[in-house]
């Protein structure tokens, strides 16, 4: 929630509040882009020491492609108990 609240949520111009019906429910993309960065933030620190890793499409492209897929595998998976458009729509919801 915080990653989201500082990119989409941090105040009235952020694109989550300007832009409500594009984040309501929160969109797949921008969770699994989001997961992406994270995923970069972990590897900056893979060796025990933060080394400076650019976060580009080239680089973390893949590991974007997987998150989407696997958002969308999980929701196909849970669709009748609607776990991820819960989650989504807390995190617009929070955010706002």
């Amino acid at each position: 929630q915080k990653g989201a609240n500082l990119i989409w949520y941090q105040n009235k111009r952020d694109e989550g509040i300007m832009f409500d019906k594009y984040f309501s429910p929160f969109p797949i993309p921008a969770l699994a882009l989001l997961y992406t960065a994270v995923k970069c933030c972990i590897d900056e620190w893979a060796d025990g020491e933060r080394t400076d890793i650019s976060f580009s499409g080239g680089e973390y492209k893949e590991v974007y492609d997987k998150h989407v897929a696997n958002l969308k595998k999980f929701d196909a998976r849970t669709k009748e108990h609607g776990i991820l458009n819960a989650i989504l729509k807390e995190i617009n919801n929070t955010g706002r």
